[in-house]
């Protein structure tokens, strides 16, 4: 018994990309764009994905140290004092005191 193949087309991002953004300027649903393009929603959702992955910029990591001006720790005036207390989780906290 023969069955008849479907044939598969391998398309690249460039093709995929111009598809998602004549999508997003249409007033088309994703079904309803898919299905008058012949596109299939999982292919179309997997390229989304994919694209948007691929867009995203890497994650800015934040900066492991702030710089603070020296004139104001080394030489505090008498009437300056600090106290700081920093929560670093898992019930360990940090105390600066000066007297």
């Amino acid at each position: 018994m023969n069955t008849p193949h479907r044939k598969v087309i391998h398309r690249k991002a460039e093709y995929w990309q111009e598809k998602i953004n004549h999508w997003k300027s249409s007033s088309l649903t994703q079904a309803q764009f898919c299905h008058q393009h012949g596109l299939a929603m999982s292919t179309f959702h997997k390229w989304q994905k994919k694209l948007r992955t691929d867009e995203s910029p890497e994650p800015q990591l934040p900066q492991p140290f702030i710089e603070l001006p020296v004139d104001s720790l080394s030489h505090p005036e008498p009437e300056q004092q600090w106290d700081i207390e920093l929560s670093l989780g898992n019930g360990i906290t940090l105390r600066m005191r000066q007297s």
